[in-house]
C-alpha cells in the first residue's frame, strides 16, 4: 500500500474521473489521468496539486491539457491514494518548476520537517494527515486513552526516547488535566513488544 512518502514532493498521475471533469468540463482532451504533485498541508494533510491532463495508455503517458490557469487542490483519501501512481520524470519536474518551487516553500513548515522525516514515527500516523499521530494517554485514573496528536518541533533525544511537540485534536474521555487544543510532548518508547507513541514529561 503507498504512503504519503511514495507522493510527497514527487509528481504522480491520478484517476480521477470526478477531478478531471472538473479542469475538463465538456471531456475534449480525452485525458484520463491527471498529473500532480504530492504534498504535506500540515492542517489539510496529504494534498495532489494539479499540474496538467493526462491521457494514459499501459505504463505510458501523454499531456493533454496543460493546467495553467487553474490550480486545483485534491485532498487526498484512500481511494485517491489508492488509485495514484508516483512517477520519475525530471523533464516534467523542470517544466513545472516554477509551480512546485511555490509549493514548496509555502509548505515548508521548518518546525515539523524534521519529525515528518523520521520514520520512526511512520506506524503512528494517520494514513492521509501524515502529521497526526495516534498517541497513548494515561490517565489518572490509570486507564489508558488513545487520541490523536498533531506532531509539532522534534526536541531532543532523551535515553533513546525521541521527545516532539504537538497539539491535542481530541477532548479526553477522562480526567487528564489536559484538553483539545493543547500542546503536549510526546515521545517514541521502545518496549519489548514494539515501539509505542505516548504522552512523556521528560
Amino acid at each position: 500500500m503507498n504512503s504519503f512518502r511514495d507522493f510527497e514532493k514527487s509528481l504522480c498521475i491520478l484517476r480521477d474521473r470526478a477531478c478531471i471533469n472538473m479542469l475538463d468540463p465538456d471531456q475534449a482532451s480525452g485525458a484520463n489521468g491527471i498529473l500532480c504533485y504530492g504534498y504535506v498541508d500540515h492542517v489539510a494533510g496529504l494534498t495532489f496539486e494539479g499540474l496538467a491532463l493526462v491521457s494514459c495508455v499501459d505504463d505510458d503517458y501523454t499531456i493533454v491539457l496543460d493546467n495553467k490557469e487553474i490550480g486545483m487542490k485534491i485532498r487526498a483519501d484512500e481511494e485517491k491514494v489508492r488509485n495514484a501512481v508516483p512517477v520519475s520524470n525530471k523533464a516534467l519536474l523542470a517544466r513545472y518548476a516554477d509551480r512546485i518551487e511555490i509549493l514548496d516553500i509555502y509548505y515548508e513548515d521548518t518546525e515539523v520537517v524534521n519529525a515528518r522525516a523520521m520514520t520512526e514515527l511512520d506506524p503512528f500516523r494517520h494514513p492521509q494527515y501524515p502529521d497526526d499521530l495516534f498517541v497513548f494517554f494515561l490517565a489518572q485514573d490509570k486507564h489508558y486513552e488513545q487520541m490523536w496528536v498533531r506532531c509539532g518541533k522534534y526536541l531532543f533525544d532523551a535515553d533513546g526516547i525521541k521527545v516532539f511537540t504537538g497539539t491535542l485534536l481530541n477532548e479526553p474521555n477522562r480526567d487528564m488535566g489536559i484538553h483539545d487544543g493543547d500542546e503536549v510532548k510526546v515521545g517514541v518508547f521502545h518496549t519489548d513488544a514494539g515501539p509505542v507513541c505516548a504522552w512523556c514529561d521528560i
